[in-house]
């Protein structure tokens, strides 16, 4: 095997770890576009990967993915994973024309790929938050179009977590959120198959579920304590501790001044190492439930490092 498909298919590898290998595969990719510049494989690993990297919740878009995306989708215009994410990347910078007329262009070569249905859904929903009224008339249709063939790869495959939880998250736009709680109750029961990253994402998803469709802010706290504690570095990891930090401080000044949730500021505090703000935390849960021997514990440890 030639040594440059060796660093992509190492960057391909690294991929599929998580958010804590995206550095180490961008220098893969770029190790091996050293040798093939021009190599469509290559230059699609590299732009995906770092459209991965950027902050995609920041105010101000990255543009940095944008150049690589364009040269991935000129040198493979077939490529079903990049396309979309060009469209959306040109959505981001509101190119909301340009960015629809690649999903469109996508769609008629490929009409039946659920992940370009998804995606042109995204472009169309952001879009109608634009005022495009006409956008908005076609939502409706597309969407009982993606919930369709998400449902075939699921009945295919019922164990291939990500179209499972895109065909939830369709549900949930469908305000069918009693279908979308039933898949996510299956989910839980056979979670077992799951790998850690997955469990990650599954908790994750369903505490934004509870938090922002069920109004279930307790709820969504039990599920994004249960992605903090599953010891896998990921996005899902780093987005559920600044949320989770932000509703316990919110019940906090609140007056909800629970043991539980100085115990979880505790935790966050933990696993930011801010030792003493830890101690703190765990010491205001300890004076509320004296008797909790978690609290005492944490509190033993942490004065060992301090």
């Amino acid at each position: 095997m030639e040594l440059p498909q060796i660093y992509c298919d190492k960057g391909w590898s690294l991929l599929k770890f998580g958010s804590r290998y995206y550095e180490k595969a961008k220098g893969s990719f770029e190790k091996a576009l050293e040798k093939e510049p021009e190599n469509s494989e290559f230059n699609s690993g590299y732009a995906i990967t770092v459209y991965r990297l950027e902050d995609h919740f920041a105010e101000k878009p990255s543009k940095l993915s944008l150049e690589p995306l364009r040269l991935a989708v000129k040198l493979n215009p077939d490529d079903v994973f990049v396309v979309p994410l060009l469209a959306i990347k040109l959505q981001e910078i509101k190119k909301m024309e340009e960015g629809e007329n690649y999903i469109k262009e996508a769609l008629q070569k490929h009409p039946d790929i659920p992940y370009i249905l998804r995606k042109q859904y995204l472009v169309m929903k952001n879009e109608s938050q634009y005022g495009k009224c006409q956008v908005k008339d076609k939502m409706e249709e597309l969407l009982r179009c993606c919930i369709y063939y998400f449902q075939k790869v699921v009945e295919r495959k019922p164990k291939f977590f990500y179209p499972t939880i895109d065909l939830v998250k369709m549900y949930v736009e469908q305000g069918q959120l009693h279908k979308a709680d039933e898949i996510y109750q299956k989910l839980f029961t056979t979670s077992n198959h799951l790998t850690s990253l997955e469990k990650q994402q599954l908790n994750f998803n369903f505490g934004c579920f509870q938090q922002f469709d069920r109004g279930s802010p307790s709820e969504a706290i039990k599920h994004y304590l249960a992605t903090l504690k599953i010891e896998n570095e990921s996005f899902e990891r780093d987005k559920c501790k600044r949320i989770l930090k932000r509703l316990v401080e919110n019940k906090i000044r609140k007056g909800k001044t629970d043991a539980e949730n100085f115990a979880i500021l505790g935790f966050i505090h933990q696993l930011d190492g801010k030792k003493q703000q830890a101690l703190e935390a765990y010491e205001e849960a300890l004076n509320i439930d004296p008797e909790n021997e978690e609290y005492f514990s944490a509190i033993l440890k942490l004065k060992l490092f301090l």
